[in-house]
């Protein structure tokens, strides 16, 4: 129940994601191999200095509660007592129709930006859902190649990483990757950006990681 999108930095792991594995959830991709009928995917996306902090209140916007406030502070004082926390409150949400799926996006800020109280905590919630069974949590998160080595400051997902995780390495976009980039939107709305394209194509082909570049272009002309 976890997927890993690893690749260099700019090579299009988070559009990987937003654009194409979470539109096709919401969709019920997943409904027949996973039998379950609903999906929720939860708005997570970045982990920062505090990713238990985040998490709370994610999940506060799951229960009924008074306020907003109120309940992330609940629930974050239930992810700081007790490890189970997140699998017990997923899992009494609702019966087995509903799934969640938890994007984390940029998952190398645990390492690089994280308290290490938090960092610890939320550590110790995701190994906790992800061992148990019964716990509808599905989590997908992106990660940059070059901070693999350092996974070893999550003591609980290292212990699971080689029996949990299935890893997919997203390998830099090639010249026709970026014409249809380009290309294909465009062509959805109906317009010819073929001069366009050579021209952007040509520009980007020494630069490492130019999706971003491209993708900034491309807003800037639009």
């Amino acid at each position: 129940r976890w997927l890993q999108i690893e690749g260099s930095s700019g090579v299009g792991k988070s559009s990987l994601v937003n654009a194409g594995l979470l539109p096709l959830i919401r969709q019920g991709a997943l409904k027949t191999p996973f039998g379950i009928s609903q999906w929720r995917v939860l708005d997570y996306r970045m982990p920062g200095e505090t990713p238990l902090s985040r998490l709370a209140t994610v999940l506060a916007g799951l229960m009924p509660e008074p306020t907003a406030l109120d309940g992330a502070l609940k629930c974050l004082q239930q992810l700081e007592r007790d490890d189970r926390a997140l699998s017990l409150l997923l899992k009494s949400l609702g019966s087995n129709e509903t799934a969640y799926v938890l994007f984390i996006d940029q998952f190398e800020e645990l390492f690089t930006f994280a308290d290490k109280s938090e960092r610890r905590r939320f550590d110790a919630q995701l190994d906790y859902a992800l061992r148990d069974k019964d716990c509808p949590l599905f989590l997908i998160s992106t990660v940059r190649i070059d901070f693999l080595d350092q996974f070893e400051q999550l003591p609980r997902l290292s212990e699971i990483y080689n029996s949990h995780c299935q890893r997919y390495l997203l390998k830099s976009v090639t010249r026709q990757g970026l014409r249809d980039i380009i290309e294909q939107p465009a062509r959805l709305a109906g317009l010819d950006v073929s001069e366009v394209t050579e021209v952007i194509l040509n520009d980007a082909q020494q630069e490492t990681g130019a999706l971003p570049l491209v993708e900034n272009a491309l807003h800037c002309l639009y």
